[in-house]
Order: structure tokens, then C-alpha cells, then sequence
């Protein structure tokens, strides 16, 4: 039966195409913004490099992703500029292997409204690198031979967005993968990736005894399906961080961290899967962030 659907699956490819699913965002998404945001380039800090590492288990699913995000602000000036980098590899047993990385340099250019408040217009565009294996689901055989593979292809990726920046208050919107990177999976066969459309905001309200409270939002759409993400954090002494993190139909987790000096920062993150998205498998993530800024 599998093999069957199997078949059935590529038949169809061949005839027509298939959009690819959406890149899944990291939990800590505050941390990877300029990958789906170029406008909050510099936004918000003279200097910020972060390291973020994601794990995914399923029932029969396995991601891993890795994201190198770097931008800076030099003094006195009206813009930002990033450079971020970003690995995925999901692996579903039996059926396919699919391996992303994504090079992009940032820019965004920062129009000052008066006080702290400023409206930032930014453009990103790089290099998308993808290779796609599928497999023949043959439940007698030891090993599970290749239905179809590619050598890793390179096209163009562009994004664009807008973002404002207020004392205490972050929100902006984007479009991600502008220009529907095209990528074949055999010779009869390939996939488009559709572009995507970002919201985010975020609000730091500050509370009596050193605390303050963060909820932060995240929504993403192809056209077609929506996904939110949200977190609260809570912070004391701008030092230890704590809160939890929820996306309907999808996770629900903890998180937790500290800052050294206001510079360093380190943080994870631990949460479990029941999800339509993923055919109802539960499964359990992980992720862990190394961050420096400079205000």
C-alpha cells in the first residue's frame, strides 16, 4: 500500500509540479528576525551576532536547523546592514530527504521620526541552496533504495519588508522568498518555493522590582494556510529571562536563559509536538541560542 502511494505521489509530481512547504520558523524567533524581516537590520542594537541551533523528533520525522545571524549599525548612521545564514535538513524515513541552506546579505535604511521612534524599509537577497532525495518505501527490503536525487541547486532568493520601532514597541511585516525560487527534482518533476508574508510585534512592559514582560507574536501565511506564533517572556534585573512559548496546532514549550554584562546572552528552549500540520504525530523539540549585542 505505501509503495503504491508512493507512486502515486511522484506520478503526480511529474505531471504537474508541487509547492514546497513553508521554511518553519525557530521558536526564538526574535533572534533570527533579519532572515524573514530586512527592515529590523540594526533596528535595535549597534551590534548583534547570534548562533541558533533547533532540533526536531517525530514519530518518523527528524529536523535539524542551524541559523549564523550577524548585523551592525556604525555610529551616527541611517542604516543597517546583516549577513545571515541559515541550514535545515529534514529527513522523513522512507519517503524523502530534503536540505536547505540559505546565504543572504541584509540591508536596511532607517528613516528617524523624533525621539527613539524610527520607521526602517529593508531589502535582503542571496543564494538558496537545495537538494531533494526520495526514496522507494519497500517494507521487505533491508535497505530503502533511491526513488530520485539531484545534485544541490543554487538560485537567487530576495526579501523585502518594513518595520517600526517605537520606546517599547516592535512590529513590522514582509515577504519572504519575493521572487518563487524554482528547483527540479528529477528531469520531469520539480518544486517552487511560494513566498511567504511575515507579521511580528512585540511589547516590553515594565513592571515595579525589576521586572519587565514580553509578549511577542509571529505570523506567517503563504496565501493558502495561517500560522501564529506566540511567547511570554518575563525578565528580572535584565538579567534572567524565563516563559513559555505557543503555537495553535502545532507546540507548546518552555523557555529560559541569562544575560552576562547586557551583552551575552544565552538561552533554550524544550517543547513537545501534537499537530494536524505534522498528521497529528507527537513528537518533542529543542533549541539553544548564543547571543551578543551591543545597544
Amino acid at each position: 500500500m505505501k509503495k503504491k502511494l508512493a507512486l502515486s505521489l511522484i506520478s503526480f509530481l511529474h505531471i504537474i509540479g508541487y509547492s514546497q512547504q513553508s521554511d518553519v520558523p525557530v521558536i526564538l524567533f526574535q533572534n533570527t528576525l533579519i532572515q524573514t524581516n530586512p527592515a529590523t537590520v540594526g533596528l535595535n542594537y549597534k551590534q548583534a551576532l547570534n548562533a541558533v541551533y533547533h532540533q526536531d523528533h517525530l514519530i518518523s520525522d527528524y529536523n535539524v536547523s542551524a541559523n549564523l545571524n550577524y548585523a551592525v549599525r556604525p555610529d551616527s548612521a541611517r542604516y543597517g546592514i546583516g549577513l545571515s545564514y541559515m541550514y535545515d535538513n529534514w529527513y522523513d524515513y522512507g519517503i524523502k530527504d530534503e536540505r536547505t541552506q540559505v546565504l543572504l546579505l541584509h540591508y536596511a535604511h532607517h528613516f528617524r521620526l523624533g525621539g527613539s521612534s524610527v520607521l526602517s524599509i529593508g531589502v535582503s537577497g542571496g543564494v538558496r541552496f537545495q537538494k531533494f532525495d526520495y526514496y522507494w518505501i519497500v517494507s521487505q527490503s533491508p535497505t530503502i533504495p533511491l526513488l530520485s536525487s539531484n545534485e544541490k541547486q543554487a538560485r537567487f532568493q530576495c526579501n523585502a519588508g518594513i518595520a517600526l520601532h517605537l520606546k517599547n514597541f516592535n512590529t513590522g511585516f514582509s515577504v519572504t522568498q519575493l521572487n518563487s525560487p524554482k528547483y527540479n527534482i528529477d528531469k520531469n518533476s520539480y518544486t517552487i518555493v511560494k513566498p511567504d508574508y511575515w507579521f511580528f510585534a512585540d511589547y516590553t512592559f515594565v513592571l515595579p522590582a525589576r521586572f519587565e514582560l514580553k509578549p511577542q507574536l509571529q505570523v506567517v501565511t503563504d496565501a493558502a494556510e495561517v500560522q501564529p506564533y506566540t511567547s511570554l517572556m518575563v525578565t528580572y534585573n535584565k538579567r534572567f529571562w524565563a516563559g513559555a512559548n505557543y503555537a495553535p496546532d502545532l507546540y507548546a514549550g518552555g523557555m529560559a536563559g541569562i544575560a552576562i554584562r547586557e551583552k551575552y546572552r544565552i538561552g533554550m528552549v524544550y517543547g513537545t509536538y501534537n499537530s494536524k500540520l505534522y498528521n497529528s504525530k507527537i513528537g518533542r523539540m529543542f533549541e539553544v541560542v548564543l547571543a551578543f549585542v551591543l545597544k
